[in-house]
């Protein structure tokens, strides 16, 4: 149902029936209006806001995110709006002032991609590039087409490899599962480009796999994975003679023997790369990941920049070899990441969190014949990235995907789109604001919110004029201390957040990871992360997981759970895959948890 002004008020949640909309309320009292719009007023920025209360929910809510939700942190600040000064009003468009010199862009290429080079930065958040950090690949962005909304559904590496090489996301696979069903599909982006008689070239000294290296023509790779000593090995198909001798003379990352390991890996990456594009098949997808920046931020944070600084360097070094030998004549250049990165309470590098803008959002860089030269702030996925690249080399891809092109990077069409999200709490009432921008004319939309907590909900959706950037505002009454989830619903996009309001108790498995024994391959070793995420020191808690159809309890345990806690299981099992669920039990303030969704997790994994 549409809302429009004159009706708000009247309209019933599609959640609750109980579901109050307006602004009448704030009205009442002038100051109200004050404090929720105290922002210095913005050219061309329109704003409106709705009134939310929430009802009662029937049952627990047990919360599904959808494949194509989006994550976010309230930690960034948000732009400043106009002020909001009475029942939904809209404040009237202005024109955009321009102060500065627009940029010309310094590399144009012609002609018509059919190459590519697929460059994934292991750890590379976008959140941390600039200037500063990150000087070359700002510079080669303003070659090209730049995406500031790419984000990645689960920030991990080989669920991100999986993604961007299948165009699917299922949250529930583990890193096992990930790898098999990209070993089992034969439609992925190295199969569709096989098929179009492409040459598929590799180097991956992290984050490599048998299911991806064997999809591919050749590839070097490091079977260690590690830093301890820096060594290489070969994977050879199909590929000429000339290609086969620099390949196999780029096998030497044993002689790369620096002081720092992880520069060292990923200078190896960039001379190998321009290696075998100096002796370049006349088709191909060149694939490559630089691992230097996540190994640095997980042996410590502090190493993190001036990883990140070194790799830009090679990066910016790489670029500069392509324009040399002229492969930018065919082929383009995409850059992106498979997770971010934040730092822990204990000064390492992690990537786990999946509501936070640091490990989500990942630079997405396209550079080359075909490419437009523009910026865009579309809400993308990194499931998008194998149906983009498919479109832009006319190769084929699966129709069950969960990925779609990224509209921006093929057409200047009226895209509306979500670019951030936050709430804040306020004379007891909690704002949330979204900022949505339009890259076409000005155009009606309607907005919706929903927002959970324990035993409570509700939905509100508002009819607004986007012009150039507009805010939408939403006031809502807290039912107390808790944590709310928010999910902004713009067309088929979804925009979730959570907001934590005072001292809370929440408990909760945080991660299920599994490895495996390298000399008994029955053996699944499964590892269950319980965290406190609230304010109170908990004690006594044990975990129970299930693997199939068995299940285990382990605990109570004695010591307190401050931060973390790892439960660790060994199982024997046939290989196949498998359901696993992880569990805190024992929690003996479970009533007064704030999210009771995180007490339990579920996976699937493979076993072969």
């Amino acid at each position: 149902m549409e809302i429009h002004p004159a009706q708000l008020g009247q309209s019933k949640s599609l959640l609750s029936k109980y579901l109050f909309i307006g602004a009448v309320a704030l009205m009442l009292t002038g100051s109200s209006i004050l404090l929720l719009s105290e922002n210095t007023a913005q050219a061309g920025l329109s704003s409106v806001t709705g009134f939310l209360t929430l009802s009662k929910a029937e049952a627990p809510l047990n919360i599904v995110e959808s494949p194509e939700s989006e994550s976010s942190s309230d930690t960034e600040n948000p732009p400043e709006s106009e002020p909001v000064s009475g029942f939904l009003n809209l404040s009237e468009n202005q024109e955009e002032e321009i102060t500065e010199e627009q940029a010309i862009p310094q590399d144009i290429f012609p002609g018509t991609p059919k190459n590519l080079v697929l460059l994934i930065l292991d750890g590379a958040g976008w959140n941390y590039f600039s200037e500063q950090n990150t000087p070359n690949m700002l510079s080669i962005s303003r070659n090209g087409f730049v995406l500031e909304n790419m984000r990645v559904h689960l920030p991990e590496t080989a669920s991100s490899h999986s993604t961007i090489f299948t165009g699917l996301f299922d949250k529930r696979y583990d890193w096992a599962a990930s790898l098999q069903i990209l070993s089992s599909r034969n439609d992925t982006i190295m199969d569709s480009a096989r098929a179009s008689n492409m040459t598929v070239l590799a180097v991956l000294p992290n984050g490599d796999s048998s299911q991806l290296l064997n999809k591919t023509d050749a590839a070097l790779f490091d079977r260690d994975n590690g830093y301890y000593y820096l060594d290489s090995n070969l994977h050879i198909g199909n590929i000429s003679s000339k290609l086969n001798i620099t390949i196999t003379s780029a096998n030497n990352l044993s002689s790369y023997s620096g002081s720092n390991p992880y520069t060292e890996k990923n200078k190896w990456v960039k001379d190998s790369l321009i290696s075998i594009l100096e002796n370049r098949p006349d088709k191909f997808i060149l694939l490559a990941n630089m691992p230097g920046t996540d190994s640095a931020a997980h042996q410590g944070f502090s190493d993190y920049l001036p990883a990140l600084r070194e790799t830009d360097l090679f990066v910016g070094q790489l670029y500069n070899a392509m324009k040399r030998l002229g492969v930018f004549n065919d082929t383009v250049l995409i850059i992106t990441s498979d997770h971010g990165m934040d730092r822990s309470r204990y000064g390492n590098g992690v990537h786990s969190d999946l509501y936070n803008d640091k490990t989500l959002n990942v630079p997405f860089i396209a550079v080359g014949p075909g490419i437009p030269i523009k910026s865009s702030s579309e809400l993308s996925h990194n499931d998008d990235i194998f149906p983009s690249i498919a479109k832009l080399l006319n190769i084929s891809r699966p129709a069950n995907v969960s990925g779609s092109p990224i509209p921006s990077l093929f057409n200047n069409s009226t895209i509306l789109y979500i670019i951030n999200s936050s709430s804040s709490y306020i004379s007891g009432n909690v704002s949330t604001r979204i900022w949505i921008r339009n890259t076409g004319l000005p155009r009606n939309a309607t907005l919706c919110l929903n927002i959970s907590t324990i035993g409570y909900s509700g939905n509100s959706c508002l009819n607004f004029t986007a012009s150039e950037e507009s805010e939408v505002e939403f006031i809502w009454q807290p039912t107390g201390s808790g944590i709310y989830e928010t999910k902004s619903i713009l067309y088929n996009k979804t925009f979730s957040s959570l907001f934590t309001l005072g001292n809370i108790s929440d408990m909760g498995v945080s991660k299920i990871y599994t490895t495996r024994d390298s000399e008994n391959p029955n053996k699944l070793i499964v590892k269950a992360v319980i965290t406190n995420y609230g304010a109170f020191i908990e004690s006594g808690l044990g975990a129970k997981i299930t693997v199939g159809n068995q299940t285990r309890e382990y605990g109570p345990y004695s010591t307190n759970v401050t931060i973390q806690k790892t439960v660790s299981s060994t199982w024997t099992l046939a290989p196949g895959w498998y359901n696993i669920s992880a569990e805190v039990t024992n929690y003996t303030n479970f009533q007064n948890d704030a999210n009771h969704n995180n007490n339990i997790r579920h996976i699937i994994t493979y076993l072969s």
